[in-house]
């Protein structure tokens, strides 16, 4: 079986490229950045973490309905070409490569990178906190929204888009790459020096390899979905210890 297995009867049919890949981008990074000002100029009585929270919710849901409906217009087609199906795996080995791919990588890049928090600090009250994330406000678009939006567009749109036209291997490293820079917003550009920049920067690509080698692998996003939720959320968990210590 193809390592995608379920989309290569619909690629051969009819499939995006990379003119829908460009203005569906354009439209998006165009949207969010208008958003973005009109936040600033109107949201003045909310605070920086409102504001931001705002954001992210409005970037996860104009990327999921974007490229949902981009390509259910345009090609017909629906949510199954984007990824969202059973694919090649098991329900139980998704789940478990899923949980284990997020985090091993999340341990990796930390401890790499030094930014991996110690737990001594750690408070029983703050467990409950720390347990009640994805259902927060701010915590929900970060560890669950977020990812399966950019799961969506990453891989389901973009590496699906690239790879009919120019092969897996370059379909792979540009999502990743896309990823990366996506990871990259102008406050940590404005507050990080150049070596932590290029830390992140190499950190987020290579999870963006890993997460477009899952689902060449597994032939859905699920897994992806899985590790990339679960990253994001030992990163709030880190972050938190880290001003703990």
């Amino acid at each position: 079986m193809n390592g995608l297995g379920p989309i290569v009867e619909i690629e051969d049919t009819k499939v995006w490229g990379l003119c829908d890949i460009v203005a569906a981008s354009t439209i998006l990074f165009v949207g969010n950045i208008v958003f973005a000002i009109l936040l600033l100029v109107m949201g003045s009585g909310l605070s920086d973490r409102s504001q931001l929270a705002v954001a992210m919710y409005f970037g996860a849901v104009s990327s999921i309905l974007l490229t949902t409906v981009w390509i259910k217009k345009r090609y017909g087609l629906g949510l199954r070409s984007l990824g969202l199906r059973q694919g090649n795996w098991g329900r139980k080995r998704i789940i478990w490569i899923g949980l284990a791919s997020g985090l091993v990588y999340f341990c990796m890049a930390a401890f790499l990178s030094g930014r991996l928090s110690s737990m001594a600090a750690l408070r029983k009250s703050d467990i409950i906190m720390i347990i009640a994330v994805p259902i927060s406000i701010s915590g929900f678009p970060l560890t669950v929204l977020g990812p399966i939006a950019e799961e969506i567009y990453c891989r389901g749109f973009l590496y699906t888009g690239l790879r009919k036209k120019w092969g897996e291997t370059f379909g792979i490293i540009v999502q990743a790459a896309a990823f990366s820079i996506f990871h990259m917003t102008q406050v940590q550009i404005h507050h990080m020096n150049v070596t932590i920049l290029l830390s992140y920067l190499v950190s987020a690509f290579g999870f963006g390899l890993l997460l477009g080698l899952l689902y060449k692998l597994s032939g859905t996003l699920y897994p992806c979905i899985i590790a990339h939720g679960v990253y994001n959320f030992l990163e709030v968990i880190n972050a938190y210890l880290g001003k703990l210590e």
